[in-house]
């Protein structure tokens, strides 16, 4: 995508929302957010589930702050190693939010009590093709035809779709519910290879 905004403007924005990030850094560290980069446009930062033993990466997100804040952060799951897109089937993880607009603390006691209420995966994707954060404040959620009636500038000047925002959620909702790993193993063997 070309730069509309002034980039020292885009430049600036980033910029504000790294300082914020590292301002906090030894809280978010603990909550386990690992910043991986930071190079305008991009800031990439993984998050670990710090519920399980071990911890682990449950995901890694780029956001892209080309054009912000005259259209929102693109945010979009990438592979922590390489920085490769992912599409949502090479996701292992859910957001899982009460759907239908359900209050969190009623959907916390409805929880506890064993009632099972209905969920909405924040993560959306179409097969092969890169996930995104379904998410207000985000450019995917804004660009999609499903979200014309909802648009960026009633989001933009109540803090919904900063960075730090956005994380939160991803942690909120993705990392931190996370409290067990569960493994699936198998071996192949090539043909014409011994395993010994």
């Amino acid at each position: 995508m070309s730069q509309l905004v002034d980039p020292a403007v885009s430049r600036a924005k980033f910029e504000r929302e790294l300082r914020n990030l590292r301002r906090r850094d030894t809280s978010y560290a603990r909550r386990g957010w690992l910043l991986l980069r930071a190079e305008f446009p991009h800031i990439e930062i993984a998050f670990l589930a710090m519920n399980t033993q071990p911890s682990m990466i449950v995901a890694a997100v780029r956001f892209d702050f080309t054009d912000y804040d005259l259209h929102p952060l693109s945010v979009r799951f990438i592979d922590h190693r390489t920085g490769a897109l992912l599409p949502r089937e090479g996701l292992q993880f859910w957001m899982n939010r009460p759907a239908n607009g359900l209050p969190g603390d009623a959907a916390k006691a409805m929880a506890a009590q064993g009632i099972q209420f209905p969920v909405q995966d924040m993560i959306q994707g179409y097969p092969g093709q890169p996930a995104f954060l379904c998410l207000p404040g985000v450019r995917e959620y804004h660009g999609h035809v499903s979200h014309s009636g909802d648009p960026w500038e009633l989001h933009r000047a109540s803090g919904e779709g900063s960075m730090l925002q956005i994380a939160e959620k991803i942690w909120q909702f993705g990392s931190n519910p996370m409290t067990q790993i569960s493994m699936q193993v198998s071996m192949v063997a090539q043909p014409g290879l011994a395993i010994q």
